[in-house]
């Protein structure tokens, strides 16, 4: 299969980041975030494609530019604002673009936007058992945000550290189809590769990876 990784403004010019940002608390207004989702800036209310599972919001932030208007959207009602893509997201549109998906919802297993991780657990764990969108506490929100009938992606990365965030999140969706590229299944069922791997060849393997997956998916509801 032939794929073109496209630069990022070439992406940009397609799909919009729409984010609701919040405040953790008075020292740390809007640094989390509550979810994302990449659409198609020409079809900004179709239905969610897929969810998409990461750990957390590393580099998104909020556009210091004019917000897109959403009057005509029903995000209007949702206080959004839109945000300027990151890294990882670059590969969600170039998975997007070549599954001809509308709207992805992103997703995280922890809310703090923060690129290390050490840092945004220790930021988060003030918060306990609520720091997680798929813990028992949450249940409602997230049950607002996972509405549509869509399949989940997990790509939460194999980090040690988080293996208590992933087999929560992995136990509080066992009743949903959760599709992925797994490192070895033969070992920690918890463990989903990174959507975005350091090296652009290994980025465009990945993606081509999250591909085969989610066709192998549509043929399976056929």
């Amino acid at each position: 299969m032939d794929f073109i990784f496209q630069k990022v403004n070439v992406y940009r010019k397609k799909y919009a980041v729409l984010a609701k940002f919040y405040p953790i608390n008075d020292k740390n207004k809007g640094d989390a975030r509550l979810f994302a989702d990449i659409v198609d800036k020409n079809d900004l209310d179709a239905p969610i494609d897929a969810y998409i599972i990461m750990i957390n919001p590393g580099s998104c932030r909020k556009k210091q530019k004019d917000l897109t208007p959403l009057v005509n959207s029903k995000y209007a009602e949702m206080n959004l604002v839109e945000a300027m893509s990151d890294p990882a997201q670059k590969c969600v549109m170039a998975f997007m673009d070549e599954c001809k998906l509308k709207k992805v919802r992103i997703l995280n297993l922890l809310d703090y936007k923060e690129g290390n991780y050490e840092k945004a657990m220790s930021v988060m764990e003030n918060l306990g058992e609520k720091a997680s969108l798929f813990s028992a506490e949450r249940t409602e929100i997230r049950n607002e945000l996972m509405q549509e009938d869509a399949v989940i992606i997990a790509a939460w990365g194999t980090d040690k550290r988080l293996a208590k965030l992933k087999i929560q999140a992995c136990n509080c969706l066992k009743d949903k189809k959760i599709i992925g590229v797994r490192p070895d299944p033969e070992k920690e069922y918890y463990d989903y590769e990174y959507i975005k791997p350091p090296t652009q060849a290994a980025q465009i393997k990945r993606i081509m990876q999250l591909v085969e997956c989610f066709q192998q998916y549509q043929a399976s509801m056929q």
